[in-house]
């Protein structure tokens, strides 16, 4: 919990430094390295406690979790659209890696959910047309 509120209270900082153009002085002071590093130690610790999948996982499952996974896209796509912004107007480089791993540590975090709750992780299967197409040749 004390990791998740850190992120919450950080994000506005962040926000307020994405929305301030480059050459502007922003007064709130940006502390994202150290956060991402206790987000990597997180996601360490959690790792060290999942049974290795080997496989690619489709998200849901518990409540929880499928709430964590959503909320791994939307950390994807706020990653991506500051890709975009940085290659208009430089973006920091402690918030691009801030934003990567709070998505990957979303999705470690819906892991562990789903393992505690002993509910299994759904394998992805590949699309029925392309194991068709294959099968022609």
């Amino acid at each position: 919990y004390n990791l998740l509120h850190a992120i919450q209270c950080e994000l506005m900082t962040v926000m307020s430094h994405v929305a301030t153009p480059s050459g502007t002085v922003n007064p709130n002071p940006l502390s994202v390295a150290e956060l991402t590093l206790r987000c990597e130690q997180e996601m360490d610790a959690m790792t060290i406690l999942l049974h290795d999948n080997g496989y690619f996982l489709l998200p849901g499952g518990t409540p929880l979790s499928a709430h964590l996974q959503y909320a791994r896209t939307i950390a994807r796509r706020a990653e991506r659209r500051l890709w975009t912004l940085h290659r208009q107007d430089s973006v920091n480089k402690d918030i691009l890696c801030f934003v990567n791993r709070l998505s990957d540590l979303f999705f470690v975090m819906a892991r562990m959910e789903m393992q505690r709750q002993n509910w299994p992780e759904e394998k992805w299967k590949e699309f029925a047309y392309k194991r068709k197409r294959e099968t022609e040749k």
